[in-house]
């Protein structure tokens, strides 16, 4: 962890990314870097993450790689 900033509010960085063993590309990404703030890339979109904290984090990182793995998505 580092000082909070405009950037980083929470004074944390990430990148959480789930990726296709086969295709080398990337399925899924959570991260949060300068100027976008806290959000995911799926199936080539960008969408803003609602941030609770790294637990929630996690688990909804976990949440979406069981359902892509699943099938589900």
């Amino acid at each position: 962890m580092f000082p909070p900033s405009p950037d980083y509010p929470e004074g944390i960085r990430y990148s959480l990314c789930l990726v296709d063993r086969k295709t080398s590309e990337v399925a899924l990404l959570y991260d949060i870097h300068r100027g976008k703030g806290h959000h995911y890339h799926f199936q080539g979109k960008e969408t803003a993450y609602a941030y609770r904290g790294p637990e929630m984090l996690i688990a909804d990182f976990r949440k979406d790689v069981a359902r892509i793995v699943g099938g589900e998505l």
